[in-house]
């Protein structure tokens, strides 16, 4: 899941600073600022996951950010559409490579523009194990809840599916939750 996008990756930090570059004059009813980023790609530590360290090396395409002002012209919203492919990293070096996914990020803000909501919606990862059967984690995921500079892609609600197994294959221990 991105980390900014795509946040995803995708904090609302980066987001923030966003609503200053898209920012709608006042007084207007703009229509939406839509900005391609087009591909990049991220690292991050996998938390909330295994008991070992998991390395997140990301890669993402097609990144659109739509950004929404109210008539007043303070942004109320951004949606961030983007396809990504992620690769873990275990701590013996183990890894595992996720299929290609498609996503959306929606951010909500207050009146005073800081960051109310920040969720991923998507099938977050679904991952083929050594033995041919698929780690899936699908759903709602809230990237307000990750501390900062860190991942997480266990779904808030939605569906996870063997994570032992996900765990077992990175050589990373046991599952967290």
């Amino acid at each position: 899941m991105k980390l900014g996008r795509g946040i995803i990756g995708a904090t609302a930090a980066i987001f923030a600073a966003l609503a200053v570059l898209l920012a709608a004059p006042a007084g207007s009813a703009s229509p939406p600022a839509i900005l391609h980023l087009g591909e990049g790609s991220f690292t991050a530590p996998l938390t909330n996951t295994c008991t070992s360290a998991i390395t997140l090396n990301g890669s993402f395409s097609n990144d659109t950010l739509t950004a929404f002002f109210d008539s007043s012209g303070n942004l109320t919203a951004i949606i961030d559409r983007f396809d990504e492919v992620d690769t873990f990293v275990g701590p013996t070096g183990a890894t595992l490579v996720g299929d290609p996914y498609h996503a959306i990020t929606e951010v909500r803000f207050d009146s005073s523009g800081n960051a109310t909501s920040v969720y991923s919606l998507a099938v977050l990862e679904r991952v083929t194990l050594p033995d041919g059967t698929n780690a899936i984690f699908a759903g709602r995921l809230n990237l307000l809840t990750a501390p900062p500079g860190t991942f997480d892609f266990i779904p808030d609600t939605g569906h996870s599916s063997d994570l032992a197994g996900f765990c077992a294959a990175l050589d990373a221990g046991q599952p967290l939750s």
